[in-house]
């Protein structure tokens, strides 16, 4: 999975390394360093992940009943942030506390899944942050993609 700017030069590379005995897991690197690990929580009541980056160690959690996909982050420098989805998954805010860190909508008319991500201010804990959770709320959207399918 590439994650691009809006000039289409690659900033991060998501990784998976799907397991289905152990945890799945996914990396995400910029040009030359590992940035972050995300790991999908086995025999949990809801869909966790336990992320790890340069930034710290949190977890990611999402609520359970909602119409829309809501994740909440547990521990770590961002500590009860929230990312909420719109009724037909085509949109998302990230926020923490009362500051909104970034938002984005999908491309309906694309090739592949495309998103435009605008992420309010330009620090890289941000940037990363939102990339992470990005992340995560696609995983989330192709695994209950599969189990309906199913």
């Amino acid at each position: 999975m590439d994650i691009n700017d809006e000039h289409d030069q690659s900033l991060f590379t998501a990784k998976g390394e799907l397991s289905f005995i152990f945890s799945p897991t996914w990396r995400i690197f910029d040009s030359q360093n590992k940035l972050a690990t995300i790991k999908k929580k086995k025999l949990t009541f809801r869909p966790t992940y336990s992320v790890r980056s340069i930034f710290g160690s949190y977890t990611v959690k999402r609520k359970l009943l909602s119409w829309t996909r809501q994740y909440y982050v547990v521990d770590g420098m961002y500590q009860g942030a929230t990312a909420n989805g719109s009724l037909l998954d085509l949109a998302f805010t990230i926020s923490h506390g009362d500051r909104e860190i970034s938002s984005a909508s999908e491309k309906l008319i694309s090739l592949r899944d495309t998103h435009v991500i605008v992420v309010n201010e330009d620090e890289e804990p941000d940037v990363l942050f939102t990339t992470v959770m990005m992340v995560i709320m696609q995983l989330d959207k192709k695994n209950d993609s599969v189990a309906v399918s199913d």
